[in-house]
């Protein structure tokens, strides 16, 4: 009898779907307002999609978001989520540490998230993994050509105030640095000539260049920079869901990282990109 009892747990768990024993919980997600729009748009089912199979472009905000979904629901939970849209990081953190929202839709860096107000994720991203290139537009032929740390101290860069590792980053190469609010805006600064480049992920596959708002650019061919900190999902200790979401989140990601999904997305993604293994790493923050 024990063992008949055992052979129909065996078959229940096996094609019974654990989201049919998931608790469903409502989430509000903290959003930058310029990507609200493509943050709903991937919502429209109402649910969310299998990060391995969703087609999101180079777009690694919503990537982490697909991720920190799929996590949520591996973890036993079945999330309706709401987005409230915040314009900057800084002003996101702070609604994160007011409890306005449970989590950010997207990863935080490590040294950006106290731990005493918010519970952190494994990493999306490890340490030394996150790497970013030097966009210009290809007419931009001096800017092309500053391939060492002194040659880019000549130029240009825009990025936002708000992005303390980028401004960093570029302050330790010696780069003059103006800012921009959006991503969009940057692009737009850049085509326009008022910076000659901005520092961003490199897209996937062979080609390496970008298009993004109308504005094409190409990487400084030879050099990058490899971020040192590491790249985390936050949930806010101060909200009444927030260790219930957390603990769920845990367990998924745990989950995510030892079948290879996360690996597997962020290579689609070009967050892992094997053309520029050999680029010189010219970053200088420790």
């Amino acid at each position: 009898m024990k063992n008949l009892s055992a052979v129909w747990l065996f078959i229940f768990s096996t094609f019974v779907p654990l989201s049919a024993f998931a608790e469903k919980i409502n989430i509000s997600l903290g959003v930058y307002t310029e990507h609200l729009e493509a943050f709903q748009s991937v919502l429209s089912s109402g649910q969310c999609p299998d990060p391995r199979n969703y087609l999101v472009s180079d777009n690694q905000i919503l990537t982490e978001f697909l991720i920190l979904c799929e996590a949520i629901k591996l973890g036993g939970l079945e999330p309706k989520i709401e987005f409230k849209a915040f314009p900057v990081y800084v002003r996101l953190l702070r609604e994160l540490d007011g409890s306005s929202i449970a989590a950010l839709a997207f990863g935080g860096w490590r040294r950006d998230l106290d731990i005493s107000r918010f519970y952190i994720s494994p990493p999306i991203i490890p340490p030394n993994t996150f790497t970013k290139g030097f966009f210009v537009k290809p007419e931009n032929q001096h800017a092309l050509m500053a391939n060492s740390r002194e040659q880019l101290a000549s130029l240009t860069a825009v990025t936002s105030a708000g992005w303390k590792v980028d401004v960093e980053s570029i302050s330790c190469v010696g780069s003059k640095m103006i800012s921009a609010r959006t991503y969009v805006n940057m692009f737009r600064m850049v085509g326009a000539g008022r910076a000659d480049y901005l520092i961003t992920t490199f897209p996937a596959g062979d080609d390496l260049n970008v298009d993004f708002y109308g504005v094409k650019l190409r990487p400084i061919h030879g050099v990058k920079i490899v971020f040192k900190d590491s790249l985390h999902f936050a949930v806010s200790k101060s909200h009444p869901d927030g260790a219930k979401i957390f603990a769920a989140l845990e367990l998924g990601m745990q989950q995510l990282i030892a079948d290879g999904t996360i690996d597997y997305v962020l290579a689609k993604l070009g967050i892992i990109n094997h053309n520029v293994t050999s680029w010189k790493d010219i970053g200088c923050i420790k």
